[in-house]
């Protein structure tokens, strides 16, 4: 454990000890980098709070208050749906989700009926919960996250089949790197690196974090995926275009190898025609 990630977890147990006085509070759960033990000097604390019902708009609008006094900003509030915002303490930025443990559990109870793959809210909620570490009302807590570790083998496959999409190469190239508008190409790249998480994620059995910030993190969490993903991901971003655009190709059509191979229900074959799209039609001339 580092320095970094033991000051962190320590300012998150005492944090959240001192919001678990408050009897309307069920449960606390750290997520992100210091909940996975990979905090570094950079890294913020990220916590849900779980409320039996939402406080009273003045207690809201006191939260908000010392969140602005401490240093922090609100995120968002609606006082039908809870507060997010963050404070700084003892000199460190800690973001707050506050909202109903029943909210909570309806929204889990949706996803497990019908899952929305392409619900990108849902998923950082569901990954957060999941992965987070339970700091008070752990048995509440670990049973949520034992619903979402038996997701059914259709809800994997519908991520990968959902994320099947990629930009043509003629758009990346002749639209992109022979123009020089490498806002298109870097655009794109981004994108498609986006469905390349998540069908990596889907193979893997793990549910998709929603973004990617932090790929290297998610990346090795995963069973399946090309090798060396993690450094390959991160070159899209500091190669020459070209370069950068050809290894997106080669990361592309290994995962496709690799859902052929683990998930062969899955027909790969169209989106690799789409990706040969060409901009223009050949105008063949007939003699006649």
């Amino acid at each position: 454990m580092t320095n970094h990630q033991e000051r962190l977890l320590a300012l998150a147990r005492r944090v959240a000890g001192e919001r678990a006085k408050d009897p309307a509070i069920e449960a606390i759960l750290l997520t992100g980098s210091v909940a996975a033990g990979l905090a570094d000097g950079v890294s913020d604390v990220d916590m849900m709070i779980y409320c039996r019902e939402l406080p009273s708009p003045e207690r809201f609008e006191q939260l908000q208050a010392d969140a602005l006094a401490s240093g922090g900003g609100i995120y968002g509030y609606d006082p039908a749906e809870g507060l997010a915002c963050y404070h700084f303490i003892d000199g460190m930025k800690v973001d707050f989700g506050l909202g109903t443990s029943a909210e909570l559990e309806q929204r889990l109870a949706d996803f497990l009926v019908k899952p929305d793959v392409k619900d990108t809210t849902t998923q950082i909620v569901m990954s957060g919960v999941a992965t987070g570490l339970p700091l008070y009302g752990g048995e509440m807590l670990r049973s949520w996250q034992a619903q979402l570790a038996d997701l059914p083998e259709s809800y994997w496959a519908e991520v990968v089949q959902a994320h099947l999409r990629f930009a043509p190469l003629a758009v990346l190239t002749e639209m992109g790197t022979d123009r020089g508008d490498y806002g298109l190409v870097y655009e794109l790249i981004l994108r498609d690196l986006g469905h390349l998480l998540n069908i990596w994620c889907g193979l893997s059995r793990v549910i998709p974090p929603g973004k990617v910030k932090g790929i290297a993190r998610s990346v090795a969490k995963l069973s399946t995926g090309p090798a060396q993903a993690a450094q390959r991901a991160e070159r899209l971003f500091t190669a020459q275009p070209a370069a950068a655009v050809a290894e997106l190709q080669g990361l592309i059509h290994e995962t496709l190898a690799l859902v052929d191979a683990h998930m062969p229900a899955i027909d790969t074959q169209p989106v690799r025609a789409f990706m040969q799209t060409s901009l223009r039609k050949e105008l063949v001339e007939v003699v006649v």
